[in-house]
């Protein structure tokens, strides 16, 4: 698979001028082995040659370094969009004029609390020179946005920062989760349960307030609240699509090493230098960022591996799954997670099997997937050979995409009734889906035979999987067989009949047509 790179954040310099007791990288003072300009310019000419869109500067502070606004001129000029990340303290007339002639769109201004909060995370008197900066950059007509990192001590000052934003027409504010990693203890990071309370607290300014809020990478995923959040930031419904580390971004370390992302800077996930080998070489590399881009849904652990949006979320934030659980395989910052999971002890309580198997139902209809697969588990544990909760059982396991699980319950429940062509046919597509192309196959051709006018699924389904497979021929009679045993099927037919015949357009799914 080709990998389009797209965005990018470059840490310039680790100098500077605060001490941030969050600060993920230790920043202080200059490394001698920065890139020099010449190395950075040319790193700039390779980025533009990728097809970059977008990067940010970022640091340490990096303001201090002298020859920021060159590489920020050299990137805007071959089309590359460029913020810049600081914590205000350097910023004033001249250089928001020298930010503007060097082509920068944005700088995002760091603020996280009120003064004493604020100035106890960073220095003294740098609340006060933010709110400086920032109706200076109002004066100028300049797009602000502001980043506060949220941690135990400042999440319910909130409110607080939003009335100096609102009040200064800031234009974004962008929250994300302080994580531990750097100067930041775990102590200080705030419980996996409070993540709901910034997504709230977000959704209430788009609503009640002139701000737009974009909620980082670390705080998400999957209810209505945070789909609702990504449409707002993004302009799109596709919502959050996993971590996009060494996918279509990069982070840019001081000294030319090329990582997914500035926050993961372990030895592990280096995929070389720019100063040994081409930034196209690194990012073109079969071998590279395959700690993400070789990730699946079988390598996640606990809840993520159950997840019904596991494949595409693949646990969410990589930097925040490895500064809290130190492996990329489950995510606790969920909010999505921790709505379930506050379902199964009530799940548990229950005990009759009928009542389980109904809200699994309700579930099903919901598309809560997870849960109905923890009440009909309960009820199989209850009733071990209770047929309606063993099917529905496949098909909520089928829908998660947990395929072994599915395979194994429909081969079960056939032991016990080997005339249904609905256990058949969910038995043969999880086994074509895991890649048991003809042991699926053969199951789904035992479902036809099984078929009836009530139940003409595995016509369709077999027919997807042939054609899906390159072999038309034989899914057109499949569906001949299908036309000329019930008529009724006909109609759901003719839109594989022309996918059949024009082997490339188009394409339906299988399970249920």
């Amino acid at each position: 698979m080709a990998y389009q790179l797209k965005t990018a954040v470059w840490e310039i310099t680790l100098a500077c001028n605060m001490r941030c007791g969050h600060c993920g990288s230790r920043c202080s003072e200059k490394m001698p082995n920065e890139l020099n300009t010449f190395e950075a310019l040319r790193l700039c000419d390779e980025l533009a040659e990728l097809g970059l869109k977008q990067l940010t500067l970022s640091g340490g502070e990096p303001l201090l370094r002298q020859d920021w606004h060159i590489i920020a001129k050299r990137l805007s000029h071959q089309g590359v969009g460029v913020n810049l990340i600081s914590n205000g303290w350097l910023i004033d007339d001249r250089l928001l004029e020298l930010a503007r002639d060097s082509g920068v769109v944005n700088i995002g201004i760091s603020l996280d609390g009120g003064a004493q909060t604020h100035d106890g995370i960073r220095k003294k008197g740098a609340h006060a020179r933010v709110v400086r900066v920032l109706a200076l950059m109002k004066e100028k007509h300049f797009q602000s946005a502001v980043v506060t990192t949220i941690l135990k001590k400042n999440i319910r000052e909130l409110p607080q920062i939003q009335k100096v934003l609102e009040k200064l027409a800031v234009e974004i504010w962008q929250l994300q989760i302080g994580l531990p990693m750097g100067n930041l203890s775990r102590q200080e990071v705030i419980d996996p349960r409070q993540v709901e309370d910034i997504i709230g607290f977000a959704c209430r300014l788009l609503t009640h307030g002139t701000l737009k809020p974009v909620i980082a990478d670390s705080v998400g995923y999957y209810t209505k609240q945070t789909k609702m959040l990504w449409e707002n930031s993004s302009g799109c419904g596709s919502g959050w699509m996993g971590c996009q580390a060494g996918k279509s971004n990069i982070g840019i370390l001081h000294d030319g090493r090329i990582t997914g992302c500035t926050s993961i800077r372990d030895d592990r996930f280096v995929e070389g230098n720019i100063r040994e080998k081409s930034l196209r070489d690194i990012w073109e590399s079969p071998e590279a960022f395959a700690w993400n881009r070789q990730l699946k849904k079988s390598d996640l652990s606990g809840f993520c591996a159950q997840c019904q949006f596991g494949e595409v979320c693949l646990a969410g934030c990589s930097s925040a799954k490895l500064s809290t659980t130190h492996d990329l395989t489950q995510n606790p910052y969920c909010a999505r997670r921790n709505h379930i999971e506050d379902v199964f002890p009530k799940i548990e309580n229950i005990q009759d099997v009928e009542t389980l198997i109904a809200r699994a139902a309700k579930a099903v209809s919901l598309d809560l997937y997870e849960i109905a697969v923890a009440c009909l588990a309960k009820a199989v544990k209850l009733d071990p050979d209770h047929m309606a909760a063993l099917s529905l059982l496949g098909f909520a396991h089928y829908k998660l995409e947990n395929y072994s699980d599915a395979v194994d319950v429909n081969r079960k429940a056939i032991t016990l009734d080997p005339n249904n062509a609905y256990l058949y046919n969910g038995l043969g597509i999880c086994l074509s889906r895991q890649g048991n192309t003809q042991e699926g196959i053969a199951a789904l051709r035992q479902a036809v035979q099984l078929a009836d006018a009530s139940f003409t699924d595995p016509f369709h389904d077999l027919a997807v999987i042939l054609l899906d497979k390159g072999r038309p021929d034989e899914a057109l009679e499949v569906l001949d067989q299908g036309c000329n045993r019930f008529s009724a099927f006909k109609e759901k037919a003719q839109d594989l009949y022309h996918q059949c015949r024009n082997p490339g357009v188009g394409r339906n799914d299988a399970y249920g047509g």
